[in-house]
């Protein structure tokens, strides 16, 4: 998942800050593996990261976001395809097979 992501970055003009800077304010877009990286008070326009503030691992990260909307499914037999746009979990089998 972070090679292609750092790879579409690269490929956009976009370089990784050196790790003594891994907490500069000074960056066009944040990707991180944890929810807690992330200063939401600090980012600021036209900034961006890939979590979202305030909602915690299970709605805050995509991932966490999209295992509760597919478990729908189960609960209350909602396709997740009528109001979810696809996604593709990396770490799933069944998904790299889609």
């Amino acid at each position: 998942g972070n090679r292609q992501v750092k790879a579409a970055l690269s490929d956009w003009g976009m370089e990784p800050v050196p790790d003594q800077d891994i907490d500069t304010a000074h960056y066009d877009v944040r990707w991180t593996l944890s929810h807690d990286d992330i200063n939401f008070p600090a980012v600021a326009p036209p900034q961006l990261v890939n979590h979202f503030p305030n909602s915690g691992v299970e709605l805050g990260a995509k991932v966490g976001l999209h295992r509760n909307v597919r478990g729908l499914q189960w609960l209350d037999g909602v396709d997740m395809r009528t109001f979810f746009p696809r996604m593709y979990l990396l770490s799933e089998p069944g998904d790299m097979q889609d």
